[in-house]
């Protein structure tokens, strides 16, 4: 009988999903040569938004509270095959991430926003009245994700641009439903249940009942 080898897969639980967390990305963007126009994949975002929790924003030059997406949200790294980088930076075992709360590429960000918050505008709080380290969340609209997360190069102090790209629905077929074969992580169910480990890993202990006996 030939040997198989069984590949562990991590999944870490960070506060919040951002793209960053994907891949190296200012790395892969100084290695990228100039005159490339090619989107370079780094990941794949996929899950389901229910709602938008906005927090304060001590940047805001607009008065808009910054905006995160809540739900349930698995982000995997893609392998990004490219000279110059280590092992590590390819993405070689990196963990997959699984967040109640995403922060997509701006101009994604703020279309789904819009969609989950249709017809809600009066519900959008003002940056001001936001407390620092204090949140505000609104449900709305559900709204599924499935994404392919790239840059491009570009002349942005950054050194590159974000490329996102619906992936339409997750069918049985599908590229990121490979993956996630590939991965050991199962559909639908599994990402639920995985991201309501780390939203009970989130909240505050319950407080300890007094002593005393019942009446």
């Amino acid at each position: 009988m030939a040997d198989t080898e069984t590949k562990q897969v991590i999944t870490e639980y960070p506060a919040r999903l951002q793209m960053s967390m994907l891949a190296p990305v200012r790395r892969i963007a100084e290695l990228l040569k100039e005159g490339d126009k090619e989107a370079h994949v780094v990941g794949y975002v996929f899950g389901k938004a229910r709602g938008v929790s906005f927090r304060n924003n001590p940047n805001s030059a607009d008065g808009e509270a910054a905006a995160g997406l809540i739900g349930a949200f698995e982000g995997i790294p893609s392998y990004v095959d490219l000279d110059g980088l280590t092992a590590a930076e390819k993405c070689e075992g990196r963990a997959r991430l699984a967040s109640g709360v995403c922060f997509l590429p701006p101009q994604a960000q703020a279309t789904y926003v819009n969609a989950i918050l249709k017809g809600m505008d009066a519900e959008r709080p003002a940056n001001s009245t936001i407390k620092r380290g204090q949140r505000a969340d609104v449900l709305g609209v559900e709204c599924d994700i499935n994404l392919e997360i790239a840059i491009r190069k570009s002349n942005s102090p950054v050194g590159y641009e974000w490329v996102v790209r619906g992936m339409g629905n997750v069918s049985a077929e599908s590229p990121i439903e490979r993956m996630r074969k590939a991965l050991g992580t199962g559909p639908g169910a599994d990402l639920a249940k995985i991201v309501d480990r780390a939203e009970k890993a989130a909240l505050p202990a319950p407080a300890k009942a007094k002593g005393g006996k019942k009446k």
